[in-house]
């Protein structure tokens, strides 16, 4: 427990609560917290023969749960192509961890599919597929790719807004 007697929280306190709390941890535990926190994948040695592996093995995870996202179902039976072509992306993410892999996978067509409806579901979106308040949501947003990668090789992206004014919730989740 934190909290003062105030029932706040000032900064000493959640100093000493954080610090007690990483050293009950072991060393490896703290080591991957600050890899997760910092980005920096331990990785796997990414052969032919593991893409391959696995992307067999997630799809044949997904044939066994993709059945119970309408979103993944309509965008497999629209365009299996496009689905297939984001399969390797998905176990990057995860590390190649295929359970994990086929949920991210259900939840992006689902996340995808209640922004954007069914008909742009296996499209590459575009600032063009963009409503009004989207874009203007975007205008007051500074969005930036830096010219470096991080430890894992992945491109970093900075996003930034002064002004925070929008129609819809969904119109941030569109800009980003």
């Amino acid at each position: 427990n934190i909290a003062t007697d105030d029932g706040d929280p000032d900064s000493l306190d959640v100093d000493r609560f954080l610090a007690r709390e990483m050293q009950s941890i072991s060393f490896e535990e703290r080591d991957r917290a600050a890899h997760d926190l910092h980005g920096i994948s331990e990785g796997k040695n990414e052969t032919p023969e593991l893409v391959e592996s696995c992307k067999e093995s997630l799809r044949q995870e997904l044939n066994r749960t993709g059945h119970t996202s309408y979103a993944f179902s309509t965008a497999y039976t629209k365009s299996p192509e496009y689905v297939e072509s984001l399969l390797l992306m998905f176990l990057r993410r995860e590390n190649y961890d295929v359970h994990q892999a086929a949920i991210t996978i259900l939840q992006h067509f689902e996340s995808k599919m209640k922004l954007w409806g069914a008909d742009k579901l296996v499209k590459n979106i575009c600032q063009s597929d963009m409503d009004d308040h989207d874009k203007a949501f975007l205008e007051q947003c500074c969005f930036h790719i830096l010219g470096t990668r991080d430890r894992a090789g992945r491109p970093l992206f900075f996003a930034a807004w002064c002004n925070k004014r929008f129609h819809t919730p969904e119109n941030v989740w569109r800009a980003l």
